[in-house]
């Protein structure tokens, strides 16, 4: 499971630094014929600068978690001591708690900071008869 884990992760920062291999084409200049070419190419700029800094971001955040799967208890849930499986690892690097603690924590939370609607105070009838 350790090697599986350490596999799946550099197999996600190959993928990340492809997406930056592939997005550097985007800054790579080249005549403008008119401003229509212009208004294009950097439209073409901002989505691969906004592309290559979730990357970045990405590439940096699954290097992290690399260093952390090479620790053998790392990927357990800080509440039960089980493990975190590793599709959950990938989508929420952040993670400390397996999927059912975490609900279980969710829901308590709901129920801490739930406050009933407050009752409406029944009108007096004043005078009406009934």
């Amino acid at each position: 499971m350790y090697n599986t884990r350490i596999a799946a992760l550099m197999a996600q920062i190959e993928k990340e630094k492809n997406i930056l291999q592939l997005v550097r084409g985007a800054f790579q200049a080249e005549p403008c014929a008119d401003e229509l070419d212009l208004d294009f190419t950097f439209t073409n700029v901002q989505f691969a600068t906004i592309m290559a800094k979730r990357a970045m971001e990405r590439l940096k955040t699954l290097e992290a978690l690399l260093e952390k799967a090479r620790s053998h208890d790392a990927f357990l849930c800080a509440e039960c001591g089980e493990p975190i499986p590793l599709e959950r690892v990938l989508a929420a690097p952040e993670s400390t708690l397996c999927r059912d603690c975490q609900e279980l924590w969710e829901r308590q939370k709901a129920c801490e900071s739930y406050v009933p609607p407050q009752h409406l105070h029944s009108r007096s009838r004043g005078g009406m008869a009934g």
